[in-house]
């Protein structure tokens, strides 16, 4: 049996302590009595599953990818360029997966794919409280992201209120924000007479 458990993140807390007991235990369970294979992504380590036995439990750290597979992720998204072109883009983000991700999609949507206009993005400055320059990648293409929508497109909206939720959101937290009075550069499109008519 293969098990597919793709995005766990909204079944754990911050410690990454899955929340649904019943989910705790049927994944200690499969961790240590399981012939088959169950794979599980999350961004979150599983806390539950610490303490069993190696063998039948491997972590797998994906968060930084080597020169060749971000060029493969590159190559999936279409972007084109010589293999010493995605390789200096790939570098130049840290190798980090979630911002090659992003990246590769903005470069397919934004720039037909050509990988070139990836040295006119300008890396953002490293933050004192980073531990590393993962969330500065990031940050860095979701600032691309909000300088191709422009200052008032709707796309921009979404995109920041995309970043109050760390998981799915619930639909109190949705309609809070959908409320009156709108929150300037955040929801005024979404507080919108028309958005509001066509709930």
């Amino acid at each position: 049996m293969l098990l597919i458990l793709d995005g766990l993140e909204p079944l754990q807390n911050t410690r990454g302590e899955l929340r649904d007991k019943m989910m705790s235990t049927f994944l200690r369970v499969l961790g240590r009595n399981n012939k088959g294979l169950c794979l599980i992504t999350t961004r979150i380590k599983i806390s539950d599953l610490q303490g069993i036995d190696k063998k039948f439990v491997a972590n797998i750290n994906l968060e930084k990818l080597d020169d060749d597979e971000g060029v493969s992720l590159f190559r999936h998204y279409e972007v084109e360029g010589t293999d010493d072109e995605l390789i200096t883009v790939v570098q130049k983000f840290g190798g980090h997966a979630l911002s090659l991700n992003l990246l590769g999609s903005l470069l397919k949507d934004q720039y037909g794919g050509d990988v070139r206009f990836a040295n006119e993005i300008e890396l953002l400055p490293r933050g004192a409280e980073d531990k590393d320059d993962s969330r500065r990648h990031a940050f860095t293409v979701i600032k691309a992201y909000e300088d191709w929508f422009g200052e008032n497109d709707p796309k921009t909206e979404a995109l920041r209120l995309l970043g109050l939720f760390d998981r799915p959101a619930e639909s109190r937290a949705i309609e809070a924000i959908r409320k009156s009075p709108a929150i300037s550069g955040l929801s005024d499109s979404i507080n919108s007479k028309e958005m509001n008519q066509r709930k």
